[in-house]
Parts: C-alpha cells; structure tokens; sequence
C-alpha cells in the first residue's frame, strides 16, 4: 500500500509566471518571466503561513475579550457595578478594577457566553485561512481522502497519542520540583484556568469538540496542505512545531508537537476527518479522566494508570512495526533539496519560534501568571 502525496512544487503550473507586457511587440521579443525557484516559494509560503497563523492568534486572543467588553457594557448589572465606583461626576479606574462585583459579572458573562464567543472567533479566523488557501480550503483541505481508513490503525494511533501523553506527564512529574525550587510552576495556574472553563457545560464542549475542530482545521487543513507540496515529512514536522508553540504552555506544546505528527500524519495518509476524529476523541478521553472522582475513582490514580498501560502497547507497536518506519519516511522524502534549511532560516519562522517559546518560558513566572489572572 502506498502513498499519493501532492506533486512537487517545482512544476511551473504551481507557480505564476507573470503578467504578459502591456506592450505585443516586447512580449513577443522577450522570453516569458521565469517562475521562483522550489526555495524561493518555499520561503515565500512559509512566511504567509507564520503571518496567517499570528493573524488567527490574535482574534482567538483578542476578539473573546473585545466581544465580551461589549456585551458587558450594554449589561445593566455592569453599568450599575461602574456607577458604584464614581467618585462624583468621575469615573475612578482603580476602584472600578478592582470591585468584586465587576469581577464576578465578567467571569459569569464569559461562562454564560463561552461557547458564543468560541464561535464567533473561530468563524474569524476562518476568514484569515482564506487569504492562505482561497476556495482550496473548502475545495480541497477539508474534503480530500487518500486511501481508506483502516480502523485498526486509528486505534492505534490514539494509543500512540495517549502515550505521548503519559510521556508529558512523566516529564511534568521529573520537572515540577526543580522548577518550584526556582521559584517556576505552571501547574497551579494551569488547574485553575481549565478550572474555570470546565465549570461550564459550554466550555466543555469547546474543549472536547469545536477546539480540535478548529485546531485540525488551521494546522492539518490549511497549514499542513500548504506545506505538503515541499514534502510530507517536512510538512508535518513544521506544522506540529506551529501546533506546539501555539499552545505557549511548555508541557502543553511538547505533548501537542508529538500529537501534531500523529495527527498530520493521520491527516494526509487517510483525510482531515479522520484526523479531527482522533482529536476529539483524545480530548473527550483526558477531559473525561478529569471528572472521575465524581464516581469515586481518583483522576491522578486512573489518569497513571490508563496512560502507562498505553505507553507499554504503544512501545510495542513501534517495536513490532519497526521495520515500516524506514518506509513511511522514505515516502515523505522532501521534493525539494534541503526544505529544512530554507525554512529555518526564514526570519518569520525564526521571530515565531522565538517569540512563542520566549511567552511559553515568561509564562512559568509568577508574576506573568498573576497578571493573565488579573486580566
């Protein structure tokens, strides 16, 4: 059974090749324009990605907040809470800030309208996708099937997924102490941010089911079949490293890297359905472990437990099918010379990985955390 992946970039139908002069007699004394060579287009795509993906960053960031500030300020609780902080015929910001009343109307707006402000922006961000792909991304990302899907073998992903995620878990436990010792941790502010979310119904359902959906659509949709004309394998290593960086948490980002091959590779041997499958599935898994103690089960104890049994089969499998490995590698072989090298050194992907790690590291002091609380 083998692979179809794209065709090579280098063909020049993948590339314009210019306007025709305004002038016949030049056009017809001069050679046609030359397209850009694999590396330049290369180059030119992985810039437009990074400045998509910072473009969608930005409205899930910041279209929630924008969103909810409006819907607060046409709430007359709010307009009543800002009344109570006037000092005469003055507004006086501080004690606005920081009246408990504000505080818990804008925590009940976001949970009452979680899923709302959820849609609203993934349905902007859609739009950025489209200056990325055009009609590809409805004609093409979300659509395309490449060999049937064999279930046995989706099984057995989402045991690889769930090892990787005992792996993160196994690292998180081996770091805690030294990071605490230095006076870094994430652990807290993280229990109390999915906290938060989970104690609404419709955070829940963004977690388990719109996010993967939307995430799958960024990063094994549009990002991914972007990049697959480069070579698969190169493809999927740089959309899972956007898939890591993105999530900015250091745990988060390593299990999400190692999930992000997974899933892209789920995604371009089988089709983008499949792989938003996998997802869902994953999160509806380790969300559902979370609330075991609601049937007295303890969730760390179960969450071991489930994770180690994964890890033992998924090592098994790797060991079994070693020898498919070579194969599945040498199928995804780059279709230009030295993708890697023309990617990384792109300043656009270098100032993301940059900045992206930089925030994931800022994120472990206490001071940034209480900050993000604080907003």
């Amino acid at each position: 059974m083998t692979l179809e992946y794209p065709p090579p970039p280098a063909s020049p139908s993948n590339f314009p090749a210019g306007s025709p002069s305004a002038f016949p007699s030049a056009a017809l004394s001069q050679e046609p324009p030359a397209p850009p060579s694999p590396q330049k287009a290369l180059r030119r795509d992985v810039r437009n990605v990074v400045l998509v993906l910072l473009l969608v960053w930005l409205t899930m960031s910041l279209a929630p907040g924008i969103i909810l500030g409006v819907l607060l300020a046409f709430s007359p609780e709010f307009q009543s809470a800002v009344f109570q902080s006037m000092n005469g015929t003055s507004i006086n910001i501080q004690d606005v800030m920081e009246n408990p009343l504000l505080d818990q109307l804008m925590l009940d707006a976001y949970l009452k309208y979680t899923l709302v402000l959820a849609m609203v922006c993934e349905a902007l961000a859609l739009l950025w996708l489209l200056l990325l792909r055009g009609k590809q991304l409805f004609t093409f990302d979300l659509v395309a099937v490449n060999q049937k899907v064999n279930l046995a073998a989706i099984v057995k992903i989402l045991v690889l997924m769930l090892g990787v995620a005992c792996v993160s878990s196994l690292i998180d436990f081996a770091l805690t102490p030294l990071f605490e010792q230095a006076g870094l941790s994430l652990t807290e502010f993280m229990e109390e941010t999915f906290s938060m979310i989970f104690s609404s119904p419709w955070g829940l359902v963004y977690v388990v089911v719109l996010g993967p959906i939307m995430e799958e659509i960024i990063f094994r949709g549009a990002i991914l079949r972007k990049l697959a004309p480069y070579g698969c394998n190169f493809a999927i290593v740089v959309s899972a490293l956007l898939f890591g960086l993105y999530h900015m948490f250091l745990l988060q980002a390593f299990n999400a890297f190692f999930l992000g091959i997974l899933l892209a590779y789920v995604a371009l041997r089988y089709s983008l359905k499949w792989s938003m499958v996998l997802h869902i599935v994953y999160n509806g898994i380790v969300t559902g472990i979370s609330f075991l103690d609601v049937v007295g089960i303890n969730p760390e104890i179960a969450n071991w437990v489930i994770g180690g049994l994964c890890l033992v089969a998924a090592i098994m499998f790797l060991v079994l099918k070693r020898d498919e490995i070579p194969r599945i590698r040498q199928m995804g072989l780059p279709q230009i010379p030295h993708p890697f090298r023309s990617a990384f050194t792109n300043p656009f992907l270098v100032g993301f990985v940059v900045v992206f790690l930089g925030a994931g590291v800022l994120l472990l002091l206490p001071e940034a955390q209480a900050l993000l609380a604080g907003l």
